[in-house]
């Protein structure tokens, strides 16, 4: 397989731009709606893929370990809030993700959108994998096994290169999917600087570059933390932006929310204050609406009585009195 082969550079937008034209609108009939592409990552069990599934809102999960989110799946509906119409589709080479991303476009030119809210890739680790075992057997893939043996030689810097712009275009092409969330999950690793302070980074591997590139693509990169609160695990998502850590937030979201995807979207949308709670956010869902109470009926309540009506006295009559 050729390099134009494996994802086909003009395999959508170009034939898109053939047709296209300047479209302009008014500002008052433009989406307000805001989509996030969002980059989640920590501990490996903290519960990332819990999150990212755990959703009312119809999700299609692209996994790389499918044992594990096998596992996760039914978690989530025995003690989650997840969609039910969820889909789960599994990749284990490059070429699935040319035939996804055909079938997403093929159902975007049919019914102009897709059927699902969200779009979740779990993840980078696995993707990178992939991508440096394709590029380093020469094409000669293995999708049984995505551990790379330190046996196998490395990859030649031009390799190397082709892999790390693959993967960064793999994820451009899922965060340039219309009016849907990207959330992509990576482990988390820990690093020493110069000063020896500990830092927190997603784990990327290609170095700084290539980790700035792939953060460079997604609105919104969160740290997820899992503790003890009250003798239960409580996860919270870190959005603070420090200097020991990689994280980038929103103007509607604080430093430290509940690690529940469909709050976050909420405060991002505006449909709920910036310091709604969890507790709050579900107590006003599942409140059923009051209904108009209907005054009682008084059955002591007597009727007017109705006077007699004038009798009418003909026209002859009155005469005659005169």
């Amino acid at each position: 397989m050729t390099d134009n082969q494996f994802i086909e550079k003009d395999l959508i937008y170009n034939n898109e731009r053939k047709s296209m034209s300047l479209n302009f609108k008014k500002a008052k009939d433009i989406d307000s709606e805001m989509y996030i592409s969002f980059l989640l990552y920590g501990n490996p069990g903290v519960g990332k893929s819990w999150v990212a599934y755990n959703t009312k809102k119809r999700v299609l999960y692209v996994a790389t370990e499918m044992e594990q989110t096998q596992e996760t799946i039914k978690q989530v509906l025995n003690h989650g809030h997840s969609n039910p119409d969820t889909d789960i589709v599994t990749v284990s080479h490059p070429n699935d993700f040319i035939e996804l991303f055909r079938l997403l476009h093929a159902r975007i030119a049919k019914d102009g959108k897709l059927p699902y809210e969200t779009i979740v890739l779990d993840h980078v680790g696995n993707l990178q994998k992939m991508m440096r075992r394709y590029y380093t057997l020469d094409g000669k893939y293995k999708a049984d096994n995505l551990s790379f043996d330190t046996a196998e030689k490395e990859p030649g810097w031009g390799k190397k290169n082709k892999m790390d712009s693959k993967t960064l275009q793999i994820i451009e092409m899922f965060t340039a999917i219309p009016k849907c969330n990207f959330i992509l999950l990576a482990h988390r690793v820990e690093k020493f600087n110069e000063a020896s302070e500990q830092l927190v980074k997603p784990a990327i591997d290609g170095g700084d570059i290539v980790m700035s590139n792939i953060c460079g693509k997604l609105s919104l990169i969160g740290y997820m933390m899992l503790f003890k609160h009250g003798g239960k695990n409580k996860r919270i998502i870190n959005f603070t932006e420090d200097s020991k850590i990689i994280s980038r937030g929103h103007i509607n979201l604080n430093d430290f929310e509940p690690a529940d995807l469909d709050l976050i979207l909420a405060k991002i949308n505006k449909e709920v204050p910036k310091n709604t709670t969890l507790e709050e956010f579900y107590s006003k869902q599942e409140t059923p609406k009051e209904t108009p109470k209907k005054e009682p009926v008084n059955t002591n309540k007597k009727e007017p009585v109705k006077k007699p009506a004038k009798p009418v006295i003909p026209e002859d009559n009155k005469k005659g009195k005169k």
